[in-house]
């Protein structure tokens, strides 16, 4: 078996269990310079870690998603007024002056806010 297995290297590299090396793995205490924090509360897995991980994943994304659309209206519009008609045409070129802008200007302007 699989534990069989574990215990046998286990024996022969002389590595502790896999219940001592958690037991031993939640003792570990790290020091800061405020002084030894308890391994177990720099946990990922704790729900403010989680939920400010996610941030980018629910906030970010969908803005991303309607400053996208928004700017393809606005694209859509802009070439409508100055053609004259809505036609096939229009659609075209604000659907690609719309990806041109999402893939190629809005990264610089990110790295430019970075900055």
């Amino acid at each position: 078996t699989i534990e069989g297995i574990a215990a046998h290297v286990d024996e022969k590299t002389g590595a502790p269990d896999s219940e001592k090396a958690a037991v031993q793995a939640s003792a570990i205490s790290i020091d800061f310079d405020d002084g030894p924090v308890d391994a177990a509360t720099l946990s990922s897995a704790r729900p403010l870690v989680l939920f400010v991980q996610a941030l980018p994943f629910f906030v970010i994304q969908p803005l991303l998603r309607v400053a996208q659309w928004m700017l393809f209206v606005n694209i859509f519009i802009y070439c409508s007024s100055l053609a004259g008609s809505r036609s096939a045409a229009i659609f075209v070129v604000a659907f690609f002056a719309t990806g041109f802008a999402m893939r190629v200007i809005r990264p610089l302007l990110f790295i430019a806010a970075k900055w």
